[in-house]
């Protein structure tokens, strides 16, 4: 057999392979919440954004996400913490929860704000009605939090940061707050769940449920 056509044969069948397994190393590395370069993301370019379905529809009343973090998952749920001062804020899964459950435990070292959100991005429409609750045990003399909902267009762009906000003040004890909302017009057609905090501080969340209502 012709050497050169041995040879093209192999560079045309890795020319094949490497493509797909290229895209789903990115896949992957998306489910896992790996982020290489924080100021660069290629997710909103074809063909990567065809991988990442990010979106919740749903199409009835019930939760959408309940979670008492007592369990691993494969892939993660949150995103890594977004902070205003940096590297002042650690995040981390771990025990310590409601009766000694699993939780996330955020630890502020600096007095900025920072926030965690939901990965995925649950798609609304006007009129439509959420229950959001959550337990925290806050503990810092500056320290507060509250849960959040940020909301945007269908293209993408934030309307707002704070479209829904329940405050959780310093108290060094477990506490639970919980609230309704609803959707107030129609330029708004995504929303997601955050979690959100200022000031030093030892911040600990546990079940959090995010519902619709109607």
């Amino acid at each position: 057999m012709d050497m050169n056509f041995v040879f093209f044969k192999k560079k045309f069948l890795l020319l094949l392979v490497i493509p797909p397994l290229f895209l789903f190393a990115y896949w992957f590395k998306y489910q896992m919440g790996i982020n290489f370069f924080h100021s660069i993301s290629v997710s909103h370019y074809p063909p990567f954004k065809y991988l990442i379905n990010n979106v919740i529809t749903p199409s009835h009343p019930g939760i959408i996400f309940k979670e008492d973090f007592n369990n691993l998952h494969l892939f993660r749920t949150w995103t890594d913490a977004w902070m205003q001062e940096k590297g002042a804020v650690e995040m981390e899964f771990t025990s310590g929860g409601l009766n000694d459950s699993g939780c996330i435990l955020i630890t502020n070292t600096g007095q900025g704000t920072w926030a965690i959100s939901h990965r995925k991005r649950v798609k609304v429409k006007k009129g439509d009605r959420f229950y959001f609750k959550g337990s925290a045990n806050i503990k810092g003399n500056t320290a507060s939090a509250y849960l959040s909902v940020a909301a945007f267009t269908k293209r993408g762009k934030v309307i707002g940061w704070n479209l829904f906000k329940q405050k959780i003040n310093q108290t060094g004890t477990w506490t639970t707050v919980q609230e309704e909302f609803t959707i107030p017009d129609d330029g708004t057609r995504y929303i997601i769940p955050r979690l959100v905090g200022a000031g030093k501080g030892i911040y600990r969340f546990d079940d959090i449920i995010f519902e619709k209502m109607n």
